[in-house]
């Protein structure tokens, strides 16, 4: 019993609570992009450019399809060749940049798991930790699950997660602004309060969705484990 509370003494059980949520982003931020200067700053700023060529391009289709009507009920066949050639441009246009957008997400996904990958590489080959979260830290923690699959999934969800958020915002300020133009201040403050008022009942009658996916995460990786 000595020789037990005398090992029990050396060897610790590690423990580790977890830090707040806007701490852990941070960390994360200063981990995939150091710096705006740099590969993953620049490849960012693509992105953000491209979702915003898109929604250029998208917007100048939809005013052209309304164009093209006007010009086939006056017969303004000149007018009409010529709208037609423009909508060809704009279409091809919008053609390569959807591709370029998904290949930069794809690039900027690859190299974000290559850097947070390095980065925990460094401190579980580090004094002997891969050691110390097998053996020390008193409950099953699949260590490999998490430097392989989880990496990948997590960059490759936070790349997207970048599109998809420029996105809605590009599209919200783009298209509150057309809006104000055709239909004022009053037409804006109808379509925000339909919208806020259809959120407000979509987040109180659906679940947790992110719970859920936490969950379904947690019970993958340890299912891999066994």
């Amino acid at each position: 019993e000595i020789e037990q509370t005398i090992q029990t003494h050396r060897v610790p059980h590690l423990r580790c609570f977890p830090r707040p949520l806007p701490a852990r982003v941070a960390a994360m931020v200063k981990i995939l992009v150091p710096k705006l200067l740099d590969k993953q700053g620049g490849q960012l700023l693509a992105v953000a450019l491209l979702v915003f060529s898109r929604t250029w391009i998208s917007d100048r289709i939809a005013s052209l399809n309304g164009t093209t009507v006007k010009f086939v009920l006056e017969q303004d066949k000149a007018a009409f060749i010529r709208l037609i050639g423009i909508s060809v441009l704009q279409s091809s246009a919008n053609s390569f940049v959807a591709p370029s957008l998904r290949t930069l997400t794809g690039r900027l996904a690859l190299g974000w798991r290559i850097r947070l990958t390095n980065h925990l590489l460094q401190y579980y080959l580090k004094r002997n930790a891969f050691y110390k979260v097998f053996n020390m830290s008193g409950k099953s923690i699949d260590a490999d699950q998490r430097l392989t699959l989880d990496v990948d999934k997590l960059t490759t969800d936070l790349a997207g997660l970048v599109t998809g958020m420029v996105k809605p915002l590009v599209d919200i300020l783009w298209f509150t602004w057309r809006m104000k133009l055709l239909s004022g201040r009053r037409g804006v403050a109808i379509l925000y309060a339909y919208m806020l008022l259809g959120l407000g009942f979509l987040r109180a009658v659906s679940p947790d969705f992110g719970h859920l996916a936490g969950q379904e995460q947690e019970l993958e990786g340890t299912f891999r484990f066994m």
